[in-house]
């Protein structure tokens, strides 16, 4: 009975089950007052379920002559690692996905090779045929099939939409000759038979009955039938009830924490790949040769919860708490105070989930409606949750994202699980395709054709073929641990840069034993809310101590839980009677599953649940409203400088070729003795190379080091030269200023630099400006402000070559009022410094980067210059002064001594334009 109840429960709560007992409809919004009709001619769509469906394929697949019709497709995220294809197989009912890899035999070879963009499966099996004419009858087919198995190979037996006549397509498939022809056929008219009924009609009860005893000698799955229902109802809403939807989910966005997808992410790939680099994703996703795909704890940012926010959410508690009021209001000042103030950007589009509601009986009569946010929430993606209902709805679209200057992409893919393969359907509401794991179409963006890149403030992804940016849209709410990870990750990079917008949360707050409902005006975000004691989640493991404690909390408890509760767990949220003694002792099997707190009904115990009229009484009714963000942000260009992208291995050097690139470990504070004793050494050694030079860094790997690189003969390199770094490693070490080194590959940072042809003369000035800053610390007089004063001369004359004195090189430049404070003081002596400013035994090393400086500038084109000037400044800000904020200070003072000054003679050259 418990059991029984219990699935009564939630099937009557949920707005979205598999059944009949909750339906879909489209709804509007008008000016004009509430019209919610509900009729009596709902449709039920009753269709055999994706698990059921494929465990009928994988065994029809293992029959040659059924093989031999189907149409074959390599699948788009195969990937060859050495001698074996890697894939996933997507899990049984109940269980999760399960990596495999198969032998890359020549015979695996040919077929994935023959069906890449699919072909015949009668044409491929014969091509292997020929190759081997001496294999066996059918071996070639049980090959073939155990391709399928592991995911390499793709078939047509289903449809790509499972809900549409799947049995249909499926017998289209199917020799004459097939023997479960007849029985499908049957089940097919049973289940048509079975919609022309409405829903709990008992004939259509004993049709169901009768194709479910069909199905299951077909095949076996737990739940073989799957239905959603058609309600026959009109659903016209007043504009002010969309503007206060919309002002909620505005208003949650105001003051959330700020969760933005891969911050993280996106600064590993800045320092792997720089900031104006195009790389193809697969390369980037690989886990060998690539960053990989980011783990799951890495996929989105959320900031610590804050002592202020948790302040004032406590304040509002303990508020409502000494004024006796079951609910808080947020005001102006309240509202204020929760804002993160990140200034982040929300999303292009997104939905709420609401429920519409009446204080009661003659307010829903008289269509006096107010409403609730469902505690899901919604999404970021309009059209996630009418997504899995386009197929029922007819004319269903989604609102446009407001922004010509990208192309959306919907990906279409297959969940992990075989349960789950009907809530993640194709909808075709975005103009291009991305295939993740199904065969693609014409016109579809592969995964091959995908770029990824960074605009400087987050990633971006690009089209080759299309030239543009791409946002990839999953228009399905599936939980994300049911996703592909590769698909995971495409609807994560489309929302690059957003800051996401969630439901109320207490936050630290929440651990109280009590909180109030919160509205926003006639709006309630947030229900009443109770977390169960620990004394009271210990008595629900005994049937004896159950009752006698919850009757205890229920009369000691203040403010007293009402008598229906609503269960907060997971998207199980049901509604139980704590008088009722079956839902009783649901409440303590839901709490021993981990449930922990409880909440009022929407509105509260006495508003009017349901407001839509019909003949058989009332409706309850939620709705799911899309929004979009009201303006496009401003936002650097998406395009990287340089579009090429680079083939493949470019500019990867690995030990033992003519790059040699150590990583040596030093403490900041010891990291200029380090450099002093590097430049005797490179005095003693220089004929092992041909140029060299250095930066400072700090990562996880190896904390603050230096970053030391050579170019010379590979012999000479790996051999004269590593035995003195060898050597010279060990001195430090027992001088106790570096704890070693390590020795790397060095990936060139082409597309940064201008491009092939312009990184050589690059790595010139690279090399010019480590010598002169390895000079000048060793002449100029100690003091932090000589360094910021030679190192703004130093900026001002690499925008005056390169930039032609454009102040854009030095963006960047801001100081807060200390700092504004001590650039007055250095102003003068900065404008007073002839260049080079430095010392005279420096002037050498001066000229000779000048004039790499000059080569460089004419290896580049006139809109590039001002960008790798930048690049220029920075690096030689990284050398001279290592602290971040004496880098903005040495961007401002150089700006100044720009503007104070007109570019001198003998440094600006005026031919090279």
């Amino acid at each position: 009975m418990d059991v029984t109840r219990g699935y009564a429960i939630r099937s009557h709560a949920r707005a979205t089950p598999h059944g009949v007992f909750a339906g879909v409809a489209q709804a509007s919004f008008a000016a004009q007052a509430a019209d919610l009709r509900v009729g009596t001619g709902h449709r039920a769509v009753t269709t055999p379920s994706a698990a059921w469906l494929h465990a009928l394929a994988e065994q029809l697949v293992d029959d040659p002559e059924v093989l031999a019709r189907l149409t074959l497709t390599t699948s788009p995220t195969l990937a060859r690692r050495g001698d074996r294809y890697e894939s996933e197989r997507r899990g049984q009912p109940g269980a999760g996905p399960r990596p495999v890899s198969v032998r890359a035999t020549p015979a695996a070879e040919l077929l994935a090779e023959s069906c890449q963009g699919g072909a015949p499966a009668r044409q491929a099996i014969e091509q292997v045929e020929q190759r081997w004419p001496g294999v066996a009858p059918n071996t070639v087919a049980g090959v073939v099939a155990g391709m399928i198995r592991a995911g390499v190979l793709l078939h047509d037996l289903l449809p790509e939409d499972v809900r549409d006549d799947p049995l249909g397509h499926l017998l289209s498939k199917l020799p004459a000759d097939e023997p479960a022809r007849p029985a499908l056929l049957r089940l097919r008219a049973l289940l048509a038979d079975a919609d022309r009924h409405p829903p709990g009609a008992p004939d259509r009860a004993r049709l169901l009955r009768e194709s479910r005893d069909m199905a299951d000698e077909l095949a076996w799955a737990d739940r073989p039938l799957r239905a959603d229902t058609v309600a026959d109802a009109v659903v016209t809403l007043p504009q002010s009830l969309a503007r206060a939807a919309a002002d909620a989910a505005g208003l949650l966005w105001r003051i959330g924490r700020g969760t933005t997808s891969l911050s993280v992410y996106h600064q590993a790939f800045r320092e792997r790949y720089g900031p104006r680099r195009l790389v193809p994703l697969r390369e980037v996703t690989d886990p060998a040769i690539g960053l990989g795909l980011p783990p799951h704890a890495l996929t989105a940012t959320e900031p610590a919860p804050s002592a202020e926010r948790t302040a004032v959410l406590s304040r509002l508690v303990a508020d409502a708490l000494t004024s006796g009021r079951s609910a808080v209001t947020l005001d102006r000042r309240t509202v204020e105070e929760l804002c993160t103030g990140t200034g982040g950007t929300p999303p292009r589009t997104a939905e709420v989930c609401v429920r519409v509601l009446a204080a009661t009986s003659p307010d829903a009569a008289a269509g006096r409606l107010f409403l609730a946010v469902c505690p899901y929430g919604g999404s970021q993606d309009a059209g996630a949750t009418t997504g899995r209902f386009a197929a029922l709805l007819p004319g269903t679209t989604v609102v446009p994202s407001g922004c010509d200057t990208v192309a959306v992409a919907e990906i279409v893919t297959l969940p992990r699980s075989h349960t789950a393969g009907s809530v993640a359907p194709e909808t075709g509401f975005a103009a291009y395709r991305i295939p993740v794991g199904v065969p693609p179409r014409p016109g579809d963006i592969g995964l091959d054709d995908l770029l990824l890149g960074s605009n400087g403030q987050h990633l971006v992804l690009w089209s080759a073929s299309c030239d543009r940016p791409i946002v990839p849209v999953l228009y399905s709410r599936i939980s994300p641990d049911l996703l592909p990870p590769l698909a995971q990750f495409l609807r994560l990079l489309g929302h690059a840069g957003e800051q996401f917008w969630h439901p109320w949360s207490w936050g630290e707050a929440g651990h109280g034993p009590w909180q109030p409902a919160v509205w926003f005006g006639r709006t309630l975000l947030a229900p009443a809310r109770w977390v169960l004691p620990p004394w009271l989640v210990n008595a629900a493991a005994s049937r004896k101590t159950w009752h006698d404690a919850l009757d205890t909390w229920r009369v000691t408890t203040v403010p007293a839980p009402p008598p229906t509760v609503v269960t907060e767990y997971l998207d199980r949220r049901l509604p139980l009677e704590l008088t009722h003694h079956h839902d009783r002792e649901l409440l303590r099997r839901h709490i021993g599953r981990g449930l922990r707190a409880l909440t009022e009904p929407l509105g509260g115990c006495d508003a009017e649940q349901a407001v839509a009229c019909g003949p058989a009484g009332r409706h309850v009714l939620e709705v799911v409203v899309s929004l979009r963000r009201r303006a496009e942000p401003a936002a650097p260009p998406a395009r990287a400088a340089t579009t090429a992208v680079r083939p493949p291995g470019a500019g990867l050097y690995l030990p033992g070729g003519p790059w040699l690139s150590l990583a040596v470990r030093a403490p900041a504070h010891c990291q200029d003795t380090v450099l002093a004793s590097l430049g005797a050494l490179t005095s003693r050694w220089a004929h092992c190379f041909d140029r060299w030079f250095w930066l400072r860094f700090h990562d996880q790997s190896h904390g603050s080091h230096l970053r030391v690189r050579f170019h010379g003969r590979p012999s000479e390199l790996s051999g004269t030269l590593l035995s003195a770094l060898r050597q010279w490693g060990q001195d430090l070490h027992r001088q106790r200023l570096s704890g070693g080194y390590t020795v790397e590959p060095y990936e060139q940072e082409i597309e940064r630099y201008g491009g092939l042809g312009s990184i050589g003369a690059a790595e010139d000035v690279f090399c010019a400006d480590s010598a002169l800053v390895l000079a000048t610390l060793e002449h100029l007089p100690p003091g932090e402000d000589d360094r910021l004063i030679a190192a703004a001369v130093s900026a001002a004359a690499i925008a005056r070559h390169m930039a032609d004195g454009a102040v854009a090189a030095l963006a960047g430049g801001r100081l807060n009022r200390d700092g504004h404070r001590r650039a007055d003081a250095l102003r003068a002596r900065v404008r007073a410094a002839a260049p080079p400013a430095f010392p005279t035994r420096c002037r050498a090393a001066w000229i000779d980067r000048t004039t790499a400086l000059r080569a460089y500038r004419q290896t580049l084109p006139p809109h590039q210059r001002t960008g790798c000037a930048s690049d220029l400044i920075h690096l030689h800000c990284n050398r001279m002064v290592p602290g971040l904020d004496d880098k903005a200070m040495v961007r401002f003072l150089a700006t100044d001594l720009l503007r104070a000054a007109p570019p001198h003679p003998s440094t600006t050259d005026r031919r090279a334009s």
